[in-house]
């Protein structure tokens, strides 16, 4: 399982950093701190349920699986497959509780990518519902989907707002790219989980790109 470098809500935008941090089974890890790129020398202790509710989100840290779809698709192609035969609620069991997804609109349908000769033959609404499942049986967890890269037919407003129908469809929360990122910097962890609770159990976010400016 590999696992993503740091992201960051920066001025124009959430930014991936590909520095290296340090090694966990042959993988790269890293984390995910909503305010500033951030690489860890040690692991975070994987469970959302540590994390006080008075933290701003955009000072707690997550570890996050790189395009954490490709380990949906057990048929996908070589070298496309970061997560390899790790299907996203392994990732989560593992300790990952921020998944990088990017959704792939194929006529009318949202599976997802990685690149454009690397498709992930395997619904957004199927690796969604995937997660929600491991939540209720971790009700305590929080999740961050981050949801980027959009690319299949159409345009990208309408590649996005398929994605935003699949979420709604599954009763998850987001926050969409229109919506000005300093609603990001001033959530708490206890306001992330007050409008992202699943009726099943657990607690889920959907953060989309986001390009206006942060003050963190």
């Amino acid at each position: 399982m590999k696992f993503s470098a740091g992201l960051s809500i920066l001025s124009a935008s959430l930014l991936s950093s590909h520095a290296a941090a340090v090694s966990l089974s042959s993988a790269s890890s890293s984390a995910l701190l909503l305010g500033s790129i951030f690489t860890t020398h040690h692991l975070l202790t994987p469970t959302s349920a540590l994390l006080d509710d008075s933290t701003r989100l955009n000072r707690a840290t997550f570890i996050m699986t790189h395009n954490a779809a490709t380990g949906e698709d057990l048929e996908g192609f070589t070298g496309c497959d970061n997560q390899g035969d790790t299907p996203i609620s392994q990732q989560l069991t593992c300790g990952a509780r921020a998944l990088d997804y990017r959704p792939r609109l194929v006529d009318g349908t949202v599976y997802a990518h990685h690149g454009t000769f690397c498709p992930v033959n395997v619904l957004m609404s199927t690796s969604v519902q995937n997660i929600i499942n491991w939540l209720a049986a971790n009700p305590v967890e929080l999740v961050i989907l981050y949801v980027s890269h959009f690319e299949g037919s159409g345009t990208v407003q309408e590649q996005k707002d398929a994605s935003a129908a699949v979420l709604t469809s599954l009763g998850v929360d987001m926050i969409r790219e229109n919506e000005c990122a300093s609603e990001l910097a001033g959530l708490t962890i206890g306001d992330v989980k007050a409008r992202a609770q699943l009726s099943s159990g657990g607690y889920l976010l959907a953060v989309f790109e986001v390009s206006c400016h942060i003050i963190v």
